[in-house]
């Protein structure tokens, strides 16, 4: 995935703070497994922005929500676990 480098900015003049980002380098596609779950999370938000167009499973999902819950967070969740 990306690996973690610090770089410095700013200047070293009386009054100033130097300070520290981080910036990121991309070093491969990723595992074998990481590559198909991200293939499965975008399935999942397929699936998930047809379940709030259809009216009858929107209402399903939203009487299923609790605490800080969504029906788009329920319904990729749900495809998630069913696609393991």
């Amino acid at each position: 995935m990306e690996s973690l480098e610090i770089k410095s900015t700013g200047y070293s003049m009386a009054g100033l703070v130097s300070s520290r980002y981080p910036v990121y380098r991309k070093t491969g596609r990723g595992s074998k497994k990481q590559v198909a779950n991200n293939l499965t999370f975008s399935d999942a938000t397929i699936y998930a922005k047809k379940v709030l167009i259809d009216p009858t499973l929107r209402c399903k999902y939203e009487l299923r929500v609790k605490g800080l819950q969504n029906a788009w967070n329920l319904a990729i969740r749900d495809y998630m676990l069913r696609h393991r």
